[in-house]
């Protein structure tokens, strides 16, 4: 559906060095961007689409000439950058309208040519009435013609007036150019699950101690007769009324728990990104670092105590409905025993499908499940068969650590549905931890345990599993990590994906939610960077 009014125009007049054998286009002298002011985004209309072009006058005395819409793309770059806000979209896409335009372009001395583009808009990061997108443009003199332009400010669009050039953009304060801005008014009823919740956000800090069982020897570390777990916990507070140890929200009582598991070599509060929306929405969220794989574990961060941290799980959540039926605690009242929940990243992830679906250390209070980038190629044909939990594995397929299809995929095909894989392109193994939003995959990389300690810490962990004949083994497992592709999205965009996926997932599962199974179902419709695989 053609929006009206999204017509996007750039008008350039440029001058073209007049070089026979080689002529350029070269400095933008006036241009004109026209952006549509406002587009709409509804349950009937949940993408828009919009028109953008681009003029080019040649004053030069030789004929330029773009082979095909790559070229001329390459030379002139359209570009919708992202403002601020509290959703992370996935880019505008901005595409040449090619059965618009014959190629080759030619634009002779004296003539003026436009491309057109199509825009498509997924999302804004404003839903309410604030500019979500700056639209600009930029002229590449190299990918043109090989040759750098000798006066390159004047190659962009926003600029500011000189004496010799009227400038381009929306006028600003004094002398100043603006880029021309985009609106994306979003009524789509599950905008509410992209953006923080009614709930205010209580954080507090709390030790649990379970004196029921050791903690193993590991390295130097001789081991304990216990087991310590510090856990932050987020919790929802009204909506005036967050930050730490404030009071939980009176209203909505009791609300759902959802145990994190953080990642081998990391700590409790690696992805505030997904535990404080949660919150917000009204989850009470624990998070315990486990005595042997958390940053200053003794004797180093190991995997080979998988096993007990699914017990580990188990005792946050006797300790939490505890806790509610104490009158004198903060928690009291306050969590529904029937709607529990559990996630976690990569080592997190993989207690997190350790502890709901092994048949022998499985917690069967565990409704819902939403590991992510879970380690899970040691799960054979048969591991998951006699357990049905909802499942939803999130994934990255640029993960440097973690195999799409070796691991997420692999857990995928064998567990049994309802499940989903929500595999996000260019996402990496960092970006679902805060550090993402600033680190790659190279960074985790250089802190991982040497592979000849790491190929003794899973034959440790297999064994305590019950190996081959509980349906754990290494067949099928990559045989090699932290090599390919290191490039990826945004971590913000991959942050963004996860807390809305997950938070979708559980309302629809613990909730009941129609509207929020729906809105996972149609996630990767809306949102070009993600494929979704469901079996209901």
């Amino acid at each position: 559906m053609r929006l009206p009014g999204s017509l996007l125009r750039v008008a350039g007049a440029f001058l073209v060095a007049g070089v026979a054998a080689s002529p350029a286009l070269a400095v933008p002298r006036y241009e004109r961007i026209r952006a549509p002011a406002r587009v709409k985004l509804d349950d009937r209309q949940q993408t828009a689409t919009g028109r953008a072009a681009v003029r080019i006058a040649n004053r030069g005395s030789a004929p330029t000439v773009f082979a095909d819409a790559a070229a001329f793309t390459a030379a002139v770059r359209l570009t919708a950058d992202a403002l601020k806000g509290p959703i992370v979209c996935a880019p505008v896409g901005i595409a040449p309208a090619v059965a618009q335009r014959r190629f080759p372009l030619t634009v002779r001395p004296g003539q003026s040519r436009a491309l057109r583009y199509d825009l498509t808009f997924t999302c804004g990061a404003n839903p309410d009435r604030k500019p979500d997108w700056a639209f600009s443009v930029t002229v590449d003199h190299v990918a043109l013609d090989g040759n750098a332009d000798e006066n390159p400010t004047n190659d962009t669009c926003p600029r500011a007036p000189t004496a010799s050039d009227r400038g381009c953009g929306v006028a600003g304060p004094g002398y100043t150019r603006l880029a021309p801005m985009s609106d994306v008014r979003d009524a789509r009823a599950g905008t509410h699950f992209e953006l923080p919740g009614p709930y205010g956000v209580g954080e507090t800090s709390l030790v649990l101690v379970d004196a029921a069982r050791p903690t193993m020897p590991n390295g130097s570390f001789p081991g304990a007769p216990d087991r310590t777990l510090p856990t932050a916990v987020w919790y929802p507070t009204a909506p005036d009324a967050s930050g730490p140890d404030a009071t939980l929200a009176s209203n909505g009582r009791p609300f759902p728990l959802v145990v994190f598991g953080h990642a081998l070599g990391s700590y409790n509060r690696q992805s505030t990104f997904l535990t404080t929306h949660l919150a917000s929405h009204g989850y009470i969220v624990a998070a315990p670092d486990f005595p042997l794989s958390h940053l200053d574990a003794p004797g180093g961060a190991t995997i080979a105590d998988v096993a007990a941290q699914a017990g580990d799980v188990t005792f946050v959540i006797d300790s939490f409905l505890g806790f509610a039926s104490d009158a004198g605690n903060r928690f009291a009242g306050g969590i529904d025993a029937e709607r529990i929940g559990l996630t976690g990243h990569s080592g997190g992830a993989l207690t997190t499908l350790v502890t709901t679906y092994d048949q022998s250390l499985r917690e069967p209070r565990i409704k819902a499940a939403v590991p992510f980038s879970p380690p899970a190629c040691f799960f054979q044909p048969g591991y998951f068969d006699a357990v049905t939990v909802p499942l939803l594995i999130l994934q990255g397929d640029h993960d440097l650590l973690v195999d799409a299809v070796g691991d997420a995929g692999a857990a995928f095909a064998r567990a049994n549905p309802p499940k989903a894989l929500l595999l996000v392109h260019g996402g990496n193994h960092i970006g679902f931890a805060d550090a993402g939003g600033g680190l790659d995959d190279s960074f985790v990389c250089r802190l991982f345990p040497d592979r000849t300690d790491l190929a003794a810490q899973i034959a440790v962990m297999l064994e305590t599993l019950g190996g081959a004949a509980d349906h754990v083994a290494l067949d099928g497992c990559p045989s090699a990590y932290c090599s390919g592709d290191a490039a990826h999205i945004d971590g913000r965009r991959q942050q963004q994906i996860g807390k809305e996926a997950a938070l979708a997932f559980f309302e629809d599962v613990l909730h009941g939610d129609a509207a929020a199974r729906h809105y996972l179902d149609t996630l990767a419709v809306r949102n070009p960077d993600l494929t979704l695989s469901l079996a209901r």
